[in-house]
C-alpha cells in the first residue's frame, strides 16, 4: 500500500474535488468517521458543515486540511467493506481516528485506491502536530496495515502509483488561438473547484483574468427570463469574441442553479479566508492615498484590485481577488474607509485638468 498525504487550506475545494468524481461515476464514498448520523443520511452541505464548523474553531490555522491517498496494487481488488476497515486502521494509526473524516473509493486509475478527507483541528480548538506527518505516523501506520490485512508492500506496488493531486492553474484563453469549448471549460473547472466566491460578480472578477465572462443576458432577453447562463470569450479590450456557449452544454453544467447552489456553500465554507484577505486590504487601505497606490500595494502581496467606474470616471466598486487564499470579494467605494482614497483620485483629476489646460494654454 501507498500513501500519500496532502495538506491543504481549503475544505471546500477538496470535498468539491471527490464529490465531482462522485457526480461522473469515477467515484463514491464508502465511509465517514465522527459524523453525527449515518453514511446513507449525511448530504454534501452536512459533509462541508461538520468541517466548517471545526475550522472555525481555530480561524489561525492555515493548512489544516489532510487529503490523503490509500493506492494498492492492481490485483488489490477488494470491496467497499475490506477498504474501509483498511482506511479506518490507518487512519486511527496516525492519530486522527477522534477526527471528522470521509473515504471515497475511486475509479478513475488504473490500480484501485481512496480517497480520505480529515483536519487536525480538535474539538478544543487545539492542533494535532502534523509536521513531517508522512515519516513519524504515516510509514509506520502504512507497514502495520500491510500486515494486519495482508496487503501488498510499497515496495513491490508499481512506481506509476498517480498522484491525484488538483491540477495546476490553466492559461487564459486566446481566443483564435485555442480550440474555445474545451478552453474555456478547462479555466471554469479550475476556477470552480479552487476560488471561493459568492455572487455571479465576483465569479466574474476572477474570470476576467482568463479572458471569460459569465452573462445572464439583459432582464428582457430569453437566457435571462428562463433563468439560462452563458460563459462567453473575451479579447484583449474584454469584449466578447466568437460564439458564446450555454452553461447546460459545458462539462459538469455550470449553470445558474448550480452556482447559487455554490455560492451558499462558499459563504459558509470561505469566511474566514475572506476575512483574513479583508484584514490585508484594510491594512493597505490605511497606507495609501489613492487607489493607484492600493493596487500597487496589494499586487506586492499577490492580490489584485479592479476598479469599477461610472461613465464620469468615478470608482464605484472594487473587486478583490486573493490568489494565495483563493478567495473573492466586492465592496463599494461609498464606504468611510475609502474617503481618504476617494480625496486622493479626486486631487489627481484635478491636477491632471491643470496640468492639461497650462499645455493647451501655452500651444503644446
Amino acid at each position: 500500500m501507498v500513501a500519500v498525504i496532502k495538506t491543504g487550506t481549503s475544505i471546500l475545494r477538496t470535498l468539491r474535488y471527490n464529490e465531482n468524481k462522485v457526480q461522473k461515476g469515477l467515484a463514491q464514498c464508502i465511509g465517514a468517521g465522527n459524523y453525527p448520523v449515518d453514511l446513507e443520511r449525511i448530504t454534501y452541505e452536512m459533509k462541508l458543515k461538520r468541517f466548517t464548523l471545526r475550522t472555525s474553531l481555530n480561524e489561525n490555522a492555515r493548512s489544516c486540511i489532510l487529503h490523503i491517498s490509500l493506492n494498492f496494487a492492481p490485483s488489490e481488488n477488494y470491496g467497499p467493506e475490506k477498504l474501509l476497515a483498511v482506511a479506518r486502521s490507518y487512519i486511527n494509526k496516525i492519530g486522527f481516528g477522534r477526527q471528522p473524516y470521509l473515504v471515497y473509493q475511486h475509479h478513475d486509475a488504473g490500480h484501485p485506491h481512496l480517497h480520505l478527507i480529515t483536519l487536525n483541528i480538535k474539538r478544543d480548538g487545539s492542533r494535532i502536530y502534523i509536521h513531517n506527518l508522512a515519516a513519524r505516523k504515516s510509514e509506520p501506520a502504512r507497514r502495520e496495515v500491510e500486515m494486519i490485512f495482508g496487503l501488498a508492500k510499497a515496495g513491490k506496488i508499481p512506481k506509476n502509483t498517480e498522484d491525484h493531486s488538483l491540477s495546476d492553474a490553466p492559461a487564459k484563453v486566446l481566443y483564435g488561438k485555442t480550440e474555445s469549448k474545451k478552453a474555456l471549460s478547462g479555466v471554469l473547472a479550475y476556477i470552480l473547484q479552487t476560488y471561493s466566491f459568492t455572487s455571479l460578480r465576483s465569479l466574474n472578477a476572477v474570470l476576467a483574468h482568463y479572458n471569460i465572462a459569465a452573462d445572464r443576458g439583459n432582464k428582457n432577453s430569453k437566457t435571462f427570463l428562463r433563468k439560462g447562463l452563458l460563459y462567453k470569450i473575451l479579447n484583449e479590450q474584454g469584449k466578447p469574441a466568437g460564439i458564446p456557449f450555454k452553461a447546460s452544454s459545458l462539462p459538469g453544467k455550470p449553470t445558474l442553479a448550480f452556482l447559487k447552489n455554490l455560492f451558499r456553500a462558499n459563504a459558509l465554507q470561505g469566511a474566514v479566508l475572506r476575512s483574513q484577505s479583508r484584514k490585508k486590504v484594510n491594512t493597505a487601505l490605511s497606507r495609501c492615498a489613492s487607489f493607484r497606490d492600493l493596487i500597487l500595494r496589494l499586487g506586492r502581496e499577490n492580490i489584485s484590485a479592479v476598479l469599477e467606474k461610472n461613465m464620469q470616471g468615478d470608482v464605484l466598486r472594487i473587486s478583490y481577488t486573493d490568489y494565495a487564499a483563493k478567495t473573492v470579494f466586492i465592496e463599494s467605494t461609498l464606504k468611510n474607509k475609502y474617503i481618504k482614497l476617494r480625496r486622493g483620485e479626486n486631487a489627481s483629476l484635478k491636477n491632471l485638468k491643470t496640468i492639461k489646460k497650462a499645455k493647451t494654454a501655452s500651444g503644446l
